[in-house]
C-alpha cells in the first residue's frame, strides 16, 4: 500500500517535472517536446503505453503552465485587438501546444526504448527461427541433394539416405 502511494507520487514529479521542462523548451517546434517526453518516458517506470500518457500528461501539465504564464504577465497587448484576432491567437496556442503534448507522448514512447534498449532489441531482432544447440551455439543444417533432408550431422553424410553432402 505505501510503496503504491510512493511510486504514484514518484509518477506525480516526473510528470509535474516534464510539465516544467515543457514550458520552458515548447517553443521549439516539435524537437522540444520530443526530448521533454523522452526525457519524461526515459524516467519513468512503465512500458510503451505508460510512457505515451506520462508523455502526453506533462505536455498538457505544460500547456496550463505556459497559459497561466502567459494570462499573468500578458505579454502582448490584446486591448487593441479584435475579438477575432484574439480568437486566432487562441487558437493557435491551443493547436500548438496539443500538437506539442502528443509529441511530448511520442518521444515518451522513445524515452522507455531508450531506456529499455536491450529487451526490446532482443524482441525485435531475435533470431527465434534458428535452432541453438547446446551453450546456445547456433547449429546450421544442411540439406542433402539426394532426398533434401536437412541434416546437422558434421559426418558429411546424410542421416536419412547416406548420400555425401558437400
Amino acid at each position: 500500500m505505501i510503496s503504491s502511494v510512493f511510486r504514484k507520487a514518484g509518477e506525480a514529479f516526473v510528470v509535474l517535472a516534464g510539465g516544467v521542462l515543457y514550458a520552458l523548451f515548447n517553443w521549439i517546434p516539435l524537437l522540444g517536446p520530443l526530448v521533454v517526453g523522452a526525457v519524461v518516458g526515459f524516467n519513468c517506470g512503465g512500458g510503451l503505453r505508460k510512457a505515451f500518457w506520462m508523455g502526453a500528461a506533462s505536455g498538457f501539465v505544460g500547456f496550463i503552465l505556459v497559459s497561466f504564464a502567459l494570462y499573468w504577465t500578458s505579454p502582448f497587448d490584446l486591448n487593441g485587438l479584435g475579438a477575432v484576432a484574439v480568437l486566432l491567437l487562441a487558437w493557435t496556442l491551443l493547436v500548438w501546444n496539443i500538437a506539442g503534448a502528443l509529441s511530448c507522448g511520442l518521444g515518451g514512447a522513445l524515452g522507455v526504448m531508450a531506456r529499455d534498449f536491450n529487451s526490446f532489441s532482443e524482441r525485435f531482432f531475435s533470431r527465434s527461427g534458428m535452432s541453438h544447440g547446446s551453450g546456445g551455439n547456433i547449429v546450421s543444417y544442411r540439406i542433402c541433394p539426394s532426398c533434401g533432408e536437412g541434416t546437422a550431422d558434421k559426418t558429411g553424410f546424410c542421416v536419412k539416405c547416406g548420400s555425401a553432402i558437400l
